[in-house]
């Protein structure tokens, strides 16, 4: 073949494939209002437990009860913010993304209990009070009472 012949090829094999992925890229780039509306929603709930867990971990460290409320406080905030955000986004694309979720209340609720290590008790509370700060070592008996371990492999 000459090389005019295969520059001329070469031409029309890449100006066939820039237009199909052309055409990829623009298929792929529509989606449906709803499903962007509850992809943000996931999202979000996921940093919101990715807070919640950190805020504990914080917590253990230092038993600061006031820091690790604020610490959640701020977190059910953003959330509400940006999950409003999202269903308005939905609904002026003429979407009704409220029926396909829980309400944000619902949703701060549950993540918090799922996504916290240990639901607030007087277990907590007491361990916090008596300045037992051993982290991963704690552990708690039949009654609630929380004990530090003397190592970390018993």
């Amino acid at each position: 073949m000459t090389r005019l012949r295969i520059r001329t090829y070469l031409a029309l094999w890449l100006a066939i494939g820039g237009f199909g992925a052309a055409q990829t890229a623009s298929a792929a780039s529509f989606s449906y209002p709803v499903n962007d509306c509850v992809d943000v929603k996931q999202t979000q709930v996921g940093t919101y437990c990715m807070k919640v867990l950190k805020a504990w971990a914080t917590f253990d460290g230092n038993g600061d009860t006031a820091k690790r409320d604020t610490a959640i406080q701020a977190a059910a905030a953003t959330l509400a913010f940006k999950w409003s955000a999202a269903e308005t986004k939905a609904s002026k694309k003429g979407a009704n993304c409220t029926e396909t979720t829980l309400s944000v209340t619902d949703a701060q609720g549950l993540t918090r209990r799922l996504c916290s290590p240990r639901p607030p008790t007087t277990a907590t509370t007491s361990a916090a009070a008596r300045g037992t700060r051993c982290g991963a070592r704690t552990r708690f008996t039949a009654t609630g009472r929380a004990v530090c371990r003397r190592s970390s492999t018993g």
